[in-house]
């Protein structure tokens, strides 16, 4: 009871309960994005860097089984749309159809 609905939580300046309701919704992201620590920085992706594919692990999967393909792509053709980076790479589809990622679905290799 005295968490929440008194004790006020440092990232939402609510308490639980009043974070809950759905007129604050906005007031929460808001004040979750505004204390958002973002330390992640990627190297630099020109064209022609080598780079693998992030691949989504299946839940049966054991933990030794890596995230990144095997095969190496080469980055073909960068794009940006509304403030985003899109990579185009060489010899990469999904189901048949070339698809640009994000900058977060590649690694850049040597």
């Amino acid at each position: 009871m005295k968490y929440n609905f008194k004790s006020v939580h440092s990232s939402t300046n609510l308490t639980p309960a009043e974070a809950d309701k759905r007129e604050n919704q906005f007031y929460v992201k808001l004040n979750l994005e505004l204390n958002r620590i973002n330390k992640r920085r990627y190297p630099e992706v020109a064209i022609g860097s080598n780079v693998k594919v992030y691949k989504k692990k299946d839940k049966m999967d054991k933990e030794h089984i890596p995230v990144w393909q095997g095969k190496v792509y080469k980055v073909e053709n960068i794009t940006e749309k509304f403030g985003q980076k899109y990579y185009q790479l060489e010899g990469y589809t999904q189901n048949g159809r070339a698809v640009p990622l994000l900058r977060h679905e590649i690694l850049k290799v040597n």
